[in-house]
């Protein structure tokens, strides 16, 4: 039985991205994937995005940009860019894929983990990117790991509960071993659009069930230009396209 578990994020309509990272996948024998949110938004490929994580039977919680497409969340909320591919995704997806949007829960709890998009805090689109708002969730959380997204920054807040403090771990391609007597709150970082200055695609895998708990994080090379062109070719705004170059 595969017990090792892949975590993926903030895809925002990258095909080419996600191609890559379930590619990688085949060789890590993974039994099961999970996505923190924002399958679309800011880029040009939100259905084929949709469809490719439901053909891989991925466990998927509902991101900001997901509801706002879904008409869940108000679009003004968001920058111009996000705005824009926002109100761009909503006429390109179809009713079935939007509702299918919709339908996606907010939050996932299981015996080993709780998957999330932003926070367990309300608003529940708060970034959790501070030991303080970490700290916050850390309170919330029952149990002892968590996997969110939102921040497209990949790394683990960590809490020490004997010592009543959270401290962070990046996570570029380390491996961070779980503890005993500790929280903590894990960033798989982004798949389509990374922002920690790496323009790889993200993501993570762990193993919860076995005697040695563990999560390694993970970069991978993909196409950047098609995607590039994708968005460009699209009219979306070329500021989508160029922060894929840097991951900013």
């Amino acid at each position: 039985m595969k017990t090792r578990i892949a975590i993926l994020s903030d895809i925002h309509a990258n095909l080419a991205a996600l191609k890559a990272v379930l590619a990688a996948l085949d060789a890590q024998q993974v039994g099961q994937i999970l996505c923190c949110g924002d399958i679309t938004g800011y880029g040009p490929y939100p259905a084929q995005c949709i469809h490719l994580l439901q053909a891989v039977n991925a466990c998927i919680v509902q991101g900001n940009h997901d509801a706002a497409v879904a008409n869940r969340l108000d679009p003004n909320s968001f920058s111009a860019a996000g705005q824009s591919a926002i109100e761009w995704t909503a006429t390109t997806v179809s009713d079935k894929e939007r509702n299918w949007l919709a339908e996606l829960p907010l939050i996932v709890r299981t015996d080993h983990y709780v998957l999330f998009h932003g926070s367990l805090c309300d608003p529940l689109w708060e970034y959790i990117i501070t030991p303080l708002t970490a700290y916050a969730v850390f309170k919330k959380l029952e149990g002892d790991v968590a996997f969110f997204g939102h921040s497209h920054l990949s790394g683990a807040f960590i809490f020490r509960k004997e010592q009543a403090k959270v401290s962070y771990q990046s996570g570029g391609e380390q491996r961070l071993k779980l503890e005993e007597n500790t929280q903590y709150l894990i960033n798989p970082g982004s798949v389509g659009q990374p922002r920690d200055n790496d323009p790889r695609a993200a993501f993570a895998i762990a193993e919860l069930t076995s005697n040695e708990k563990w999560v390694q994080f993970h970069r991978i090379n993909y196409d950047i230009e098609q995607t590039r062109r994708a968005i460009i070719a699209a009219h979306l705004p070329q500021s989508n396209a160029d922060r894929l170059l840097h991951g900013i």
